[in-house]
């Protein structure tokens, strides 16, 4: 088993890893033509347990019925190793390059998917032709229509799932076309509410009109925070409309959540409200505006006691009461032109009880007005922590892409906060001395013991050559936020460019994970080539990353794979065959090949992730193999000596396995025949370059393993005579 070392696990919560090393299983299948990952965007998503991972490659695997735009599927462990079974529907050619279909969402279990396409149509009742979002049943591979009405716009239009409850069972999407007679029109936004398959629209104001237009939490498709804009329950969902907000409730009321409570309403009201979270029960909203909305806001004055609304304030607003209260406000003389001036907020736990705010305001000791302040906002103190850098607005900013571009995580209790930040927030020195300019690196917060600790700065203090990384570049397609922290805080996960670690010798992007006990890699630091950090599961037991290292002997290509760096994981070598087949009935037919299945069928690929064969067996107990130097067709042999008695066996990537037998030290001839998928390749290009992977296992002793390299070209075609 490919082993690496990293920090141990202390002894936790029901479910948590407690084992002190990890140990890699490939995820994605080894027999594929395409690598993981597709455009601008890796998609990789675990569930909590870490026995599935949803993934997307650069083309179908196999017996997919996907086409190039998008290739979903999901990885199930079992006991032998990952089995994928592809999830996309089938895709045709749209007119105007529109590309479909594209995956907005899957429920924490990866039971179900909310997807968008357009051709074919998925259900009888959708409107053909045209983009429609459906609910996909990943596990009986079904679908159910979520935009049901009148889908009049064309390729351009949008449907962006939003939120869903926890159960997913109320979902809640935006979309352009009018899809209910209350609704706003066509060609502007309308947030909408599928339940159990009814349909209702959210945008409903308190006095029971319908709103002009609907926007939930943020702005689900202008990239704008939503977490939590509906609540676990479903029961609440919050939304927007020209800047004022509200709450829509079992979908039968309507409150104003950012209307003014103060005795004189402020003169240059109303203006627009900011959603930015709310607690996971929808019973507590936290939203920003430059209005002063309460008695106590300060949100700017001339200097003469004329309101200016210059900056904002961070306000929360108590659903059940219909309470608002102001949690910035500034009393402070130097902070009087502006208030508070609340940048935005970084993360709030599950329960409110905690939030992470940025305020240009002097809130606190420490502070200085003007600068890029953060605080901690909880059990009503407001705490300062350290001053940012203004370019370091990923943590705190609304847009672009909301939570795709936001480079900071909470944890759910809120006890711990990550961010990214280019300044020196600690005594590491994290100026490049090459370059000058300072390097972006990743801090942890402890609420406990108000602790900032550096989680990717250098071991020996020495100065950093490259970046510290917690999220890809933010993109307008769905990308989903990782878990770059564990529920606990305890661990934390990140990319970087820069040798953390004296083992990290590559010069790449590598993927470490930060304990009490330093950084420690997770990835070799060895490889030619990046990893890429994906997800991890809550405890922290399994971290999904990307590389095209091979790191499992049965890789042996270099596309790009998704790894789970697993605690505890590992599979055992295949069991081998008490009485070995004998010659040709080893092989089996070669022209038998199983069709195509229909969509989302489960295929599975191989044994699972096999250990590498033991290679330090004695030099009279290896294989060795002669082989031609170009293959004319789609097959040949092999001549391969083996010591003793014994089995062969030859496979890999675009091959069929064939096993042969030896009653004893001597050359067997194996044949090597190429798969369907390999023989259609081979028509369409002149060459086809493949890896056999050689094994020997004696009835007696250590197995042993060679790789031959195989260049297949088209059989030259006899011309017949003339008569």
């Amino acid at each position: 088993m490919a082993t690496l070392a990293v920090a141990a696990y202390p002894a936790a919560a029901a479910g948590a890893a407690t084992a002190g090393g990890r140990e890699y299983e490939q995820v994605t299948p080894v027999d594929k033509d395409f690598g993981f990952g597709q455009f601008a965007r890796d998609i990789a998503v675990v569930n909590d347990d870490g026995s599935k991972v949803a993934f997307d490659t650069f083309g179908p695997m196999p017996g997919a019925v996907s086409a190039a735009f998008e290739n979903m599927s999901i990885g199930q462990r079992t006991s032998a190793g990952w089995t994928s079974k592809s999830i996309s529907p089938p895709q045709e050619p749209l007119p105007g390059g529109f590309g479909y279909p594209l995956t907005q969402a899957f429920s924490p279990d990866l039971g179900k998917a909310v997807i968008l396409t357009a051709r074919p149509a998925l259900t009888p009742d959708a409107t053909p032709g045209l983009a429609n979002l459906y609910l996909q049943d990943i596990g009986n591979d079904s679908y159910r229509l979520l935009t049901k009405g009148p889908v009049t716009g064309d390729y351009g239009s949008f449907a962006r799932f939003g939120g869903a409850s926890k159960d997913f069972s109320h979902l809640v999407f935006e979309a352009q076309d009018q899809l209910l007679p209350d609704a706003p029109a066509t060609a502007t936004v309308g947030t909408y509410e599928w339940v159990d398959g009814q349909l209702r629209n959210v945008g409903i104001r308190p006095d029971g009109t319908p709103a002009d237009t609907a926007i939930l939490g943020g702005g689900a498709a202008l990239g704008g925070r939503v977490s939590h804009a509906v609540s676990d329950d479903g029961r609440r969902i919050f939304f927007s409309e020209s800047g004022a907000l509200y709450v829509r409730i079992d979908g039968s009321s309507t409150k104003a959540v950012s209307a003014s409570q103060r005795t004189v309403p402020d003169p240059l009201g109303p203006g627009a409200a900011t959603f930015w979270a709310a607690t996971a029960d929808g019973s507590t909203v936290y939203f920003t505006s430059p209005v002063e909305l309460t008695d106590d806001a300060t949100t700017g004055d001339d200097g003469s006691g004329g309101t200016t609304d210059a900056g904002n304030d961070l306000y929360a607003f108590d659903v059940a009461s219909g309470h608002l209260t102001d949690l910035t406000v500034d009393a402070n003389s130097a902070d009087s032109a502006t208030g508070a001036a609340v940048q935005g907020v970084v993360g709030a736990s599950d329960d409110g009880s905690y939030i992470y705010v940025v305020a240009q305001g002097a809130l606190a000791d420490g502070a200085t007005s003007g600068a890029m302040n953060l605080y901690v906002l909880h059990a009503g103190t407001t705490k300062f922590i350290a001053t940012l850098d203004p370019t370091d607005a990923a943590n705190w900013s609304s847009a672009p892409n909301g939570p795709l571009g936001v480079t900071s995580r909470v944890t759910p209790d809120g006890r711990f906060a990550l961010l990214l930040s280019v300044g020196r927030l600690t005594s590491y020195d994290n100026t490049d001395p090459l370059s000058g300019t300072p390097r972006g690196e990743i801090y942890r917060y402890s609420a406990d013991d108000e602790n900032l600790v550096c989680v990717s700065c250098r071991v020996d203090g020495s100065p950093p050559s490259g970046d510290a990384r917690i999220t890809p570049p933010a993109n307008a397609l769905f990308s989903p936020t990782q878990r770059n922290i564990t529920s606990d805080g305890q661990h934390v996960f990140f990319d970087t460019t820069d040798a953390v670690v004296r083992e990290d010798t590559n010069g790449h992007q590598d993927v470490y994970e930060w304990s009490d006990s330093g950084p420690a890699l997770v990835s070799t630091g060895t490889s030619g080539f990046d990893a890429t950090f994906q997800d991890a599961t809550p405890s922290g037991s399994d971290v999904l990353f990307s590389t095209q290292e091979q790191l499992v002997g049965q890789d042996i290509d270099t596309r790009a794979d998704l790894y789970d760096a697993r605690v505890g994981g590992g599979f055992p070598p295949p069991p081998t065959p008490d009485e070995p087949c004998i010659a040709d009935a080893c092989q089996g037919d070669p022209a038998a090949v199983a069709p195509l299945v229909p969509a989302a069928t489960v295929t599975f690929f191989g044994i699972g992730n096999v250990a590498p064969a033991d290679d330090t067996a004695t030099a009279t107990r290896k294989v060795s193999v002669t082989k031609p130097k170009t293959v004319r067709g789609t097959k040949t042999t092999l001549k391969v000596k083996v010591p003793a008695k014994g089995a062969v066996s030859v496979s890999g990537e675009g091959l069929h396995t064939t096993k042969k037998a030896a009653t004893k030290a001597q050359t067997v001839t194996v044949t090597v025949q190429l798969s369907k998928r390999s023989i259609a390749r081979l028509k369409q290009h002149s060459s086809l370059k493949l890896v056999a992977r050689v094994a020997f296992k004696p009835s007696k002793g250590s197995a042993s393993t060679t790789h031959v390299s195989l260049t297949f070209k088209p059989a030259v075609s006899k011309k017949k005579g003339r008569s």
